[in-house]
């Protein structure tokens, strides 16, 4: 495990007063009450967020600046935080376009493993074979595939870009190729046509290094009010997410127009209800009797 890292909403305040100034009085806005991961993105519920702030959060007030009840006024925010992760892109290269070959690739000294070696990998592996066969290693995780291809006068290049989406280590060595006659005699030799100059070649290259959580964004419903506890419960899917607002549910959200004769919230798209009858309505006057 990595050493600890403390994350905070953009919202996040304090004032500084008592005891010759020197006690923190927190602006409680249930901040982590709950949470949400999925891949690279984290929710965060605050249920007593925009509560009422008296000050600026961006200034430490020396008095008392806090909502007046934070928990019984609050609306309710849920945080949105990324973590961008490491990414590394291999390509396979040479003057003409290869058909045949294989290779593996190679981490060292990661995550107390001296040496992790991935399944053989064909020279035109798609993304999922090729995922396959990092995700088997001990030290990879999952992973995400992405696979490019440049075909030019005497220049041919084929690139498979690799997202690691669940390693969150501060540093990610670099992948190491290995193919016939360069580390893995057991490979299948990179084949050109007999027109080459150039011995196909492998390299990796890193774009990208982890980097810690940080707030890309904040959301909240256009009609919240105060209590609504936005944010009390979460559940985030890809980029999907349910987020519970437990004490809205006495707001109407339906209408029902068989009920009251209109079509509040309602749009037709068939037959089916045509000529029913509705509350108050009068069904001998209807013209579908006469």
């Amino acid at each position: 495990w990595d050493s600890y890292s403390i994350i905070k909403s953009n919202d996040f305040d304090f004032d500084v007063y008592g005891q010759g100034f020197s006690v923190k009085h927190m602006h409680r806005q249930g901040f982590g009450m709950a949470l949400a991961a999925s891949h690279r993105t984290l929710l965060v519920g605050a249920p007593y967020a925009d509560y009422g702030n008296r000050g600026n959060r961006n200034t430490r007030e020396t008095y008392d600046t806090n909502g007046i009840h934070n928990q019984g006024l609050g609306k309710g925010k849920v945080y949105s935080f990324f973590s961008q992760p490491a990414v590394q892109i291999v390509t396979v290269q040479s003057d003409e376009m290869i058909t045949a070959g294989s290779f593996r690739l190679k981490l060292n000294n990661h995550q107390g493993v001296e040496e992790d070696i991935s399944l053989y990998i064909d020279h035109d592996s798609t993304p999922d074979i090729f995922k396959r066969a990092l995700e088997e290693m001990a030290t990879v995780g999952e992973v995400n595939i992405e696979t490019s291809e440049r075909i030019e006068s005497h220049s041919y290049d084929k690139s498979w870009r690799i997202t690691f989406l669940s390693n969150f280590a501060d540093s990610h060595p670099t992948l190491t190729p290995l193919w016939h006659e360069h580390g893995c005699d057991e490979c299948e030799k990179l084949t050109v046509s007999v027109l080459s100059t150039l011995e196909p070649f492998i390299t990796v290259t890193s774009t990208h290094s982890h980097q810690p959580f940080i707030q890309d964004g904040e959301m909240q419903p256009i009609d919240v009010t105060s209590t609504d506890l936005f944010g009390s419960s979460i559940a985030l899917d890809g980029r999907q997410a349910i987020i519970g607002s437990m004490h809205s549910a006495a707001k109407t959200r339906t209408t029902w127009d068989f009920e009251t004769g209109g079509l509040q919230g309602w749009s037709i798209t068939g037959t089916a209800f045509e000529h029913q009858p509705t509350y108050g309505d009068n069904s001998n006057q209807r013209a579908v009797y006469e």
